[in-house]
């Protein structure tokens, strides 16, 4: 696309190439090299913007449906997948996205063909064409994420191993590579919740030992367990089905190479942004206080949600830092002028003509504490 974009149709001039001198690579060469420079029309820059915005999209889309799907959310993710998306961008005998399987999504096809092109040349005399991209249908894990609940809840609710140990026998390789003890775990609970009359010895030699061959310190467990079958014990706490349905879910997301719970990457990029706007300065309790394009920031101005999740994250580590007028909303440069009320906040010019203006009465209000000074109350700081 960004080829297509640089690019215009023979019969229609929609950019300027400007011809560069630069330096022959060897000075001692005769010959002179140039550069060619592309510059885009308005046109083409408006196509750019929107391109980058529909990716934006997309992009979000996918962190909410993968945050909804880890939630068990499958109907309300399938809300946010849009099948196609139409662009409309500069012509040119490019591949481009065959529209026939834009229904693979809705019919449930497989989604081995979903990059489909067609090389046919573009014989249309239009300046611009528009485009069939796929977007969610394919880059989505509604598959996966219904046998990771459905295995979960087998587990927890109906407490039913057959299908995590037909799971992790099916993965054990795999599983193996980054040495989960998953079906180690399994087939120990099924081993201690099984009759004496289903000889449980049999069943430690067949599904239990193996694994010391693999796994040495696992002997141990091992004969933990065998004491079972002389003095009953009670199950621990590693085997319970609640621990056992959170090392599933790990192993299956590390298996897929997926983030870990609670980190998705919706919560990443959540943080991440928090983390980058939250300063020292967003401690106010009082959210009426907040004024100018303070309550355009997240921490400051968000809901009460936002402010307890953001409590829990640190501030960032910023080396330097900015003065924004609370009143005006606008920051005060190196040069400005800040004035510096006997509650210690301090404020811009523009921010204390705005609020003795707003008075009438000559005086300023503290938006931070309510109180009312005299200009001649105001000490002038300097910002060094």
């Amino acid at each position: 696309v960004s080829q297509a974009l640089n690019t215009s149709d023979s019969s229609t001039p929609s950019s300027q190439t400007v011809p560069t001198a630069t330096t022959p690579s060897n000075p001692t060469s005769s010959s002179s090299a140039s550069t060619t420079v592309v510059v885009l029309t308005d046109e083409q820059k408006q196509q750019q913007l929107k391109i980058l915005k529909a990716f934006n999209e997309q992009k979000l889309n996918r962190y909410i449906i993968d945050y909804l799907l880890r939630n068990n959310y499958s109907k309300t993710a399938k809300k946010f997948i849009t099948p196609t998306l139409s662009l409309s961008v500069p012509s040119k005998s490019e591949p481009t996205f065959d529209s026939s399987h834009n229904n693979n999504l809705n019919n449930n096809t497989s989604t081995n063909n979903n990059h489909i092109f067609n090389t046919s040349n573009n014989t249309n005399n239009n300046n611009n064409e528009t485009r069939i991209v796929k977007t969610d249908s394919y880059l989505t894990d509604i598959g996966l994420f219904g046998t990771y609940h459905t295995i979960s809840s087998s587990l927890l609710h109906d407490h039913n191993l057959s299908l995590a140990l037909s799971w992790s026998t099916t993965n054990a390789s795999r599983l193996s590579k980054f040495s989960s003890t998953l079906l180690f775990h399994l087939h120990s609970l099924s081993f201690l919740l099984l009759p004496a009359s289903s000889s449980p010895l049999a069943y430690a030699q067949t599904h239990l030992s193996p694994f010391v061959n693999t796994n040495p310190a696992l002997l141990s467990q091992i004969q933990s367990l065998l004491s079972h079958l002389l003095f009953p014990i009670s199950i621990p706490s590693h085997l319970s089905y609640s621990a056992l349905t959170t090392e599933f879910q790990n192993d299956f997301l590390q298996l897929y190479s997926m983030t870990l719970n609670p980190f998705s990457p919706l919560e990443i990029m959540l943080q991440a942004g928090v983390i980058l706007l939250k300063t020292e300065a967003c401690i106010e309790e009082d959210r009426s206080k907040i004024t100018g394009k303070g309550r355009e920031c997240p921490v400051c101005g968000g809901g009460e949600a936002l402010r307890r999740y953001s409590s829990k994250l640190r501030s960032r580590g910023s080396r330097g830092s900015r003065l924004v007028c609370r009143i005006s909303g606008e920051e005060v440069s190196a040069g400005g002028v800040v004035w510096v009320a006997p509650t210690g906040w301090g404020y811009g010019e523009k921010g204390v003509e705005k609020s003795v203006g707003s008075r009438g009465d000559g005086k300023m209000e503290c938006v931070m504490t309510g109180q009312v000074f005299r200009l001649d109350q105001l000490r002038r700081a300097y910002i060094l």
